[in-house]
């Protein structure tokens, strides 16, 4: 699962007071009777780690990364999709977040898998760079590391985790329904566009003016509330609440072409790991005011001196349609966002 390429976490505010984010949850997975297990293993409704590990074909012990894990895991996380991985560009990031974890699982004290762990505000957390050396698949790693992480959150008072998982990705839906994620709206990614001087005659950068205006119309949409009350980021979605708004709003991030029912609103930042290319956000909108608020990203990234703009929106027809005209094409195939809430596991 996670299988999309992702960047490194925004800013966020932890649900915990905990202040190490270094899993300590289970210290080992082994193929021993269910009794054995010790109270620190995870169990999930119907089918919990405790039950499953009986079916493990090796033993493994779940941890937290060190910065020497690199070499071991860097070789195995080259190939995963048909223009590389970007696990190469992160992993230093990851070892280093203080507000996540990246989960390393061991075979015979090798590392065999990952998965990163990001915390962010409003009990919400995200699932991202699932990796299993190919030599180790079909050996129960994806479900014991995705366990160990939903036993991290659940630790630590989270509420709420999403992923991403490719539409042609099957085998991860299936864990991701095995797991008890459940598939909650579809989004689009489009290939980079260089910034020119387009023509926009209806959008502007919102400000504090207008912020609550903005907002309320955004809050009251049915397209942002189905979406979760989310806006995505870096290949992560992000809770999005008013004081996150304005807090964007106040960073000049926000853009908005239009008013009432066809306004267009986009989320723009910096690419994390790639500050020369700027990332947009488009939530909401008619096709005519999207493609608007498309040129005028465009030439704004131009001005603030940014090569690419790299674009995402909810797989909304208008938002789609919008987008294709101002001439953004689809950069992967459509990708599913999973959720679940931890309020239903049980310790």
């Amino acid at each position: 699962m996670g299988s999309s390429p992702n960047g490194r976490p925004a800013r966020s505010t932890s649900t915990s007071s905990t202040s190490s984010s270094s899993f300590t949850g289970i210290a080992r997975i082994a193929r021993r009777p269910c009794r054995e297990l010790g109270p620190n293993s995870t169990r999930l409704i119907g089918h919990g780690l405790v039950a499953w590990t009986r079916h493990l074909k090796q033993d493994v012990r779940i941890r937290s990364a060190r910065q020497e894990d690199r070499e071991k895991v860097v070789p195995f996380c080259t190939g995963t999709f048909d223009w590389g991985d970007y696990i190469d560009e992160v992993f230093d990031l990851w070892v280093k977040d203080q507000e996540g974890s990246l989960l390393v699982a061991d075979v015979d004290g090798q590392p065999a898998g990952i998965l990163h762990v990001r915390l962010m505000k409003h009990g919400w957390a995200w699932l991202e760079g699932l990796r299993v050396d190919p030599r180790h698949r079909r050996a129960g790693l994806a479900t014991a590391l995705n366990l160990a992480a939903l036993s991290f959150l659940k630790e630590r008072g989270y509420r709420n985790v999403r992923l991403f998982i490719e539409a042609n990705n099957l085998p991860s839906m299936q864990l991701a329904y095995k797991l008890g994620f459940t598939e909650a709206f579809r989004w689009k990614f489009y290939h980079g566009r260089r910034p020119v001087l387009a023509e926009s005659r209806y959008s502007s950068v919102v400000g504090r003016e207008k912020a609550s205006e903005t907002w309320d119309r955004l809050d009251g949409s049915d397209l942002f509330s189905r979406l979760g009350r989310c806006y995505e980021m870096s290949w992560a979605m992000h809770p999005l609440e008013r004081e996150d708004f304005i807090e964007l709003v106040d960073d000049g991030r926000v853009f908005r072409s239009g008013s009432g029912e066809d306004m267009a609103l986009v989320i723009s930042g910096p690419e994390e790991g790639h500050p020369r290319a700027l990332r947009a956000c488009f939530l909401m909108g008619s096709p005519k005011m999207v493609k608007d608020l498309a040129s005028f990203v465009l030439r704004k990234a131009l001005r603030q001196g940014f090569r690419e703009v790299r674009a995402a929106s909810p797989d909304q027809p208008e938002v789609v349609a919008g987008l294709r005209s101002a001439r953004f094409r689809p950069g992967f195939s459509t990708t599913l966002v999973y959720t679940m809430d931890l309020r239903g596991l049980r310790p």
